[in-house]
């Protein structure tokens, strides 16, 4: 096996060299008539290609947080659900990025009992913090508990390492 994975490597650094010296519309034909024989579909590939130019939808929201835009501005200007942008505040927050999410901070009553819960189960499941919660005699929905989510992680998530 490793005798025939030096052989491919070899072959691919060959052909890599041979394609980078064909002109750029030979290329394009070249790249066109696979996708085709394989079954592809070129129309595709190029749609692929103009939503990756135009950027993730993630990255649209991480823009539209990094203006100061609330939550709730993010998905009336994104035709999202205020669910989906939460979601993508998450991921985002889970990357590194920074953002101010205080203003989701509960009472401090709430608040102590939010962290005891999740030092108990973590922070992964809403559900049991919300069970936790209901026994401690607050009801409080699952979009309430994630931006109060956003809030704690927005605060104690260690930041975005500087690339050098």
């Amino acid at each position: 096996v490793a005798q025939a994975d030096v052989g491919f490597r070899r072959r691919s650094e060959l052909a890599k060299t041979r394609l980078t010296a064909l002109p750029a519309q030979e290329l394009l034909e070249r790249q066109k008539m696979f996708v085709t024989s394989r079954g592809g579909s070129w129309k595709a590939v190029q749609q692929e290609k103009e939503k990756q130019k135009k950027g993730s939808t993630l990255e649209k929201t991480r823009e539209l947080l990094k203006e100061g835009l609330s939550l709730e501005k993010v998905a009336k200007k994104r035709k999202f659900a205020l669910s989906t942008v939460v979601g993508h505040a998450e991921k985002l927050l889970e990357q590194g990025d920074e953002f101010d999410f205080s203003s989701y901070t509960p009472s401090p009553n709430i608040l102590s009992l939010v962290k005891a819960a999740v030092a108990e189960h973590g922070f992964e499941k809403l559900s049991p913090v919300k069970r936790y919660l209901e026994e401690a005699g607050h009801r409080i929905s699952y979009d309430q508990l994630r931006r109060i989510r956003l809030s704690v992680l927005s605060q104690t998530k260690p930041k975005k390492k500087e690339e050098s």
